[in-house]
């Protein structure tokens, strides 16, 4: 038989403490529930004080503008009861309002008063109506950048080896008599002129007996443009106020027909010296006397090299119009360029009017179109307003027309167009030797090769829609006048076969 089973008696005391260490357990086994419930209250209580927080400072802000309220409407209140005394008891204190009642209570009666102040502060301004409007100061009306661009030059006098700015013989801070008596004219100025006689720079003395101040004996100083981003080392005509812009544009456009004109690739003294030069004419066809400063001849300097390049983009869609070029890189296309190239090269055949037969010397289809696209586009272009500087077509103007027609021929020698940039150094050597063969053809007949040019001029002008004088010719001739007594003789015109009116 095997052994004994051991038989394990468990009294009514021990069942009540297991079943106690039963319960604890179970008791313990929902623990982590709390601790999760904590965390979620721990969040919901920050959330709380970030509300009250931010309800804290949105009560220091209304504090805040309650406090400037009450202060604006004292100083109104002041404003408007200065010969007003009134009584102490009719007195009410809106410090002692405020300190005595609490902060919720304190804000409706300040802020009643607030409204109506506030209303006051925003009510709509009145008109003028009748007499009074009349009286209201009319501002100057804005002036067109444009405004002094096609002004005519001004007529030479005698002054016009001064400078506007004071920089020539006549000295600083004056202008030519001619500006002055202009200014005084457009003004409306008394016959005396006290106000606008300039101080004279050899005797410092003024036309009339008593002096004239400071002020009124010097010309305006350019002035930037209110609110203008100003870059000192980019200036732009933009920059300046309205008078002054369109001065400068004006001046520009002279100082372009000057390049155009004169020299192509002028050196520093003269562009110096052009810039100046425009600069007084444009002042004093506008009658505005400014002084030019190193800013504006910088800007009036740099314009050598815009009208260059602006010649330049007009006269490379010319090769493909004009000339025949070919878009295109297949091999026939190339060929074709590359011989056309040749032919136009050979001999400067390229302005020719019959390139074939060298005939007919700077008379070429190809320079009539440049002169309209460049100088002749409109009845306002530079060729038009500067017929001084135009008329007859200067031989340095197709020196110019050579030389970069030359040059854009070159970007089509491989049979494609290679754009390259124009650089006056690099066109200076073929500027000069067209220069010398136009001067050469100039001194073979003077007056044949002056009409030539004159020619060409006059058919720019029509190009560009100007009417000239010979096209408002009267109409009533002679043998029209002697028919028209004829008809005349022995009337009365009170005929029967006359209309009644």
């Amino acid at each position: 038989m095997g052994a004994p089973r051991k038989k394990t008696i468990i009294d009514s005391e021990e069942e009540e403490e297991v079943s106690a260490e039963v319960e604890e357990s179970s008791d313990e086994a929902p623990a982590p529930r709390s601790k999760r419930s904590i965390t979620a209250s721990n969040k919901q209580a920050s959330l709380d004080k970030e509300n009250f927080e931010a309800k804290l400072k949105k009560l220091e802000a209304l504090q805040k503008e309650v406090n400037k309220m009450k202060k604006k409407s004292k100083e109104a209140s002041k404003s408007k009861s200065k010969d007003y005394v009134p009584d102490d008891d009719d007195v009410e204190s809106e410090d002692e309002m405020f300190e005595k009642t609490g902060f919720s209570s304190s804000i409706k009666p300040l802020a009643t008063v607030a409204v109506t102040n506030r209303a006051d502060d925003i009510r709509t301004p009145l008109k003028r109506i009748g007499a009074a409007a009349a009286q209201k100061p009319v501002l100057p009306p804005r002036i067109s950048s444009n405004a002094f661009k096609t002004l005519p030059p001004p007529a030479p006098t005698s002054s016009d080896c001064e400078d506007v700015d004071g920089s020539g013989p006549s000295g600083p801070g004056s202008s030519s008599p001619t500006v002055a008596a202009q200014k005084r004219q457009r003004s409306g100025s008394a016959s005396d002129g006290s106000e606008e006689l300039l101080v004279d720079p050899a005797s410092k003395k003024t036309k009339t007996a008593e002096p004239v101040p400071a002020s009124k004996t010097t010309v305006a100083t350019p002035a930037f443009r209110s609110g203008a981003d100003v870059n000192p080392k980019k200036l732009k005509a933009s920059d300046f106020e309205e008078v002054v812009r369109a001065l400068i544009l004006r001046a520009a456009s002279e100082y372009e027909s000057l390049v155009s004109t004169s020299d192509a690739l002028p050196d520093t003294a003269k562009r110096f010296k052009w810039a100046r030069q425009s600069w007084k004419n444009a002042c004093l066809a506008a009658e505005e006397p400014y002084k030019i400063t190193d800013g504006i001849s910088s800007i009036l300097q740099k314009r050598g090299s815009r009208i260059r390049g602006h010649a330049l983009n007009q006269i490379r869609p010319l090769m493909v119009n004009v000339f025949g070029f070919k878009r295109g890189t297949d091999a026939k296309t190339v060929a074709w360029n590359r011989d056309l190239y040749t032919k136009l090269k050979t001999k400067a055949a390229f302005h020719y009017k019959n390139p074939e037969t060298l005939s007919g010397y700077a008379q070429g289809k190809i320079i009539s179109e440049i002169l309209h696209a460049v100088w002749f586009e409109d009845t306002n272009s530079q060729g038009v307003t500067f017929k001084n500087l135009f008329d007859p077509i200067p031989l340095e103007t197709l020196a110019l027309i050579f030389t970069i027609l030359d040059f854009c021929l070159d970007e089509w020698s491989d049979g494609t167009r290679v754009k390259a940039k124009l650089w006056g150094k690099d066109i200076k050597d073929r500027h000069e030797i067209f220069h010398k063969d136009l001067a050469e053809w100039a001194a073979l007949n003077v007056e044949v090769v002056t009409a030539i040019r004159r020619k060409l001029y006059t058919r720019s002008c029509r190009n560009a829609g100007v009417v000239t004088q010979n096209a408002n010719k009267p109409t009533l001739s002679a043998e029209a006048k002697e028919r028209a007594r004829e008809e005349l003789a022995g009337r009365t015109g009170e005929t029967d076969s006359e209309m009644e009116d």
